[in-house]
């Protein structure tokens, strides 16, 4: 793999990887289950996120130009390494599986409601697999296009919103005690699902000791939005109404009304904006699957088993038959990130215990 990114393509790869995931649904999710505090459970998971993510650099940086699935194999062994990375290869895939699905089911629900789902899946794989083909710069730069779209998007939905919303609703601070606060960190952990992808971008940096820097500066900025829409949509529909709202991002967008009439259906421009991050999601995840397992076995060239796992990807996104069990599937992803996090924090420990590394010397 030669392809080299930028400080700044890192921490953008990183953003359009968390965000494009559950941003127009991770309002209902924490109102569920949190109420008006959940805007201090994304805050708290924020910050296990980034404690994890400086472990994930330090360890990346015992083993200079190695990626995880490969110092992953010098630290436990070539049978426990390649099980490890068969692990994350697995996360990926379901990860990009899961974002194809939440894409379609949008599509269906808000612009092609007469089109199979099938179709609409099948027709975003097509361009995903496409882009796959012209490797890790090339999905870089889309999302340095993406990015500014999405926030710029944001921006002006959350300025727009202004007079719509009541911060009163947020107070009072504490209400159901400690715990919602603690339930919510664990579904803000989701919508933080894929920074991990930098255990295995950072040795293709042109400045791989900025590492931290990038994926620090894109978890802070991918927590901002979170909680800005959160707060906002609190405050249009109040607990009961932001945990009942499926996808309560389009609909306070539909409540705005654009100066002059000028447009009539905001909400339809910032799905489109947000089609592309889910693009960038989905190219982003299955790649990271496919690369993964592909350095795995030891492949100079990973760009044939895109052909048969994006077909993969295709059939575990149609297993979920309705809401319910795609969202059973992103708590069973939170999961599956924690689990993983454990066992990186596991790895560096035992690297340092076994001396494995440059800085064991």
């Amino acid at each position: 793999m030669q392809d080299k990114i930028t400080t700044t393509q890192v921490t953008l790869l990183i953003i359009t990887s968390i965000i494009g995931i559950r941003f127009l649904s991770m309002p209902q999710i924490l109102a569920q289950h949190a109420g008006r505090d959940a805007w201090m459970g994304i805050i708290l998971a924020g910050f296990a996120v980034l404690v994890v993510n400086y472990f994930m650099i330090l360890l990346g940086n015992r083993f200079p130009g190695k990626t995880a699935a490969e110092y992953s194999q010098l630290i436990l062994g070539r049978f426990l390494g390649m099980g490890f990375n068969m692990l994350i290869a697995a996360f990926f895939t379901i990860l990009g599986a899961f974002a194809l699905r939440t894409f379609g089911d949008v599509a269906k629900s808000f612009l092609l409601e007469k089109t199979p789902l099938e179709v609409i899946l099948i027709t975003m794989l097509f361009v995903v697999g496409y882009i796959l083909n012209h490797g890790l710069n090339a999905l870089a730069r889309i999302a340095q296009v993406t990015f500014p779209l999405l926030f710029s998007a944001l921006l002006i939905l959350l300025g727009l919103g202004q007079s719509l919303i009541n911060y009163g609703e947020v107070l009072p601070f504490f209400q159901g005690g400690i715990k919602p606060v603690l339930t919510s960190a664990f579904y803000g952990w989701q919508g933080f699902a894929g920074f991990g992808l930098i255990m295995f971008v950072l040795p293709q940096m042109f400045r791989p000791k900025q590492g931290l820097q990038a994926s620090s500066a894109a978890i802070i900025i991918s927590a901002i939005p979170y909680v800005m829409i959160f707060i906002a949509i609190l405050g249009v529909f109040g607990v009961e109404g932001s945990s009942w709202l499926v996808y309560p991002v389009m609909d306070f967008a539909r409540e705005i009304e654009f100066p002059g009439a000028f447009l009539e259906r905001i909400e339809i421009v910032v799905l489109s904006l947000w089609i592309f991050t889910s693009f960038t999601t989905i190219a982003i995840n299955s790649y990271m699957g496919i690369w993964i397992f592909g350095q795995s076995l030891g492949l100079k060239e990973y760009r044939g088993l895109v052909a048969v796992w994006l077909p993969l990807v295709y059939l575990l996104s149609l297993l979920p038959q309705n809401y319910a069990q795609v969202y059973f599937l992103g708590d069973i992803l939170g999961f599956f990130s924690i689990g993983i996090a454990l066992i990186v924090l596991s790895l560096y420990f035992l690297a340092k215990i076994r001396g494995k590394g440059e800085k064991a010397k």
